[in-house]
């Protein structure tokens, strides 16, 4: 599900990341696959709320998501926080993981 609050396209053409890359390039596959596995190691909330389930990170409290049922909703977060966690890896961000609690 695409989070409406982002914009398809960047603002201008000229637009990047801390690290001067465009942000609507994909991931490098082994940052990808690290960003998951660290995604995987964090807390969920959900809760249900005008027929529709809600959720957000427990580690990363401002990466949120929804979807119709709990299943989706989870997984809809997950790949959220994957993708906080991917940006703040090409970032060199310190991020929270098991070597790091």
């Amino acid at each position: 599900m695409r989070n409406p609050f982002m914009l398809k396209t960047p603002k201008t053409s000229a637009a990047k990341t801390e690290t001067g890359l465009a942000p609507d390039r994909p991931f490098e596959r082994a940052l990808w696959k690290r960003a998951e596995r660290i995604a995987a190691q964090y807390e969920i909330v959900i809760w249900f709320e005008d027929s529709e389930w809600y959720g957000r990170g427990l580690e990363l409290t401002l990466t949120m998501s929804d979807g119709p049922t709990p299943d989706q909703c989870v997984a809809n977060v997950r790949e959220a926080m994957a993708l906080t966690v991917a940006s703040m890896l090409e970032d060199e961000k310190i991020i929270a993981t098991d070597e790091h609690r």
